[in-house]
């Protein structure tokens, strides 16, 4: 796993720190890779193959075009 260094603001710095705090992430590396990945998959990419399909927008989430229960 690729890694970086990085310089951040102070407030981004402490709104970090708030979120793990709250319990929102276990931890700052956590807090930071997701919100990384949130930020990037906010821009189309074309790549849909890491999409969790249980996203908004997902095939699993489409309910719409599965047939009607039987019962």
């Amino acid at each position: 796993m690729p890694t970086l260094e990085l310089s951040l603001r102070d407030d981004l710095d402490t709104e970090i720190t708030q979120l793990v705090q709250r319990g929102e992430f276990l931890n700052r590396e956590q807090a930071i890779e997701d919100l990384l990945q949130r930020g990037v998959a906010a821009y189309d990419t074309g790549d849909t193959e890491d999409r969790d399909p249980f996203e908004e927008g997902g095939a699993a989430g489409d309910y719409s075009s599965q047939p009607d229960d039987p019962i």
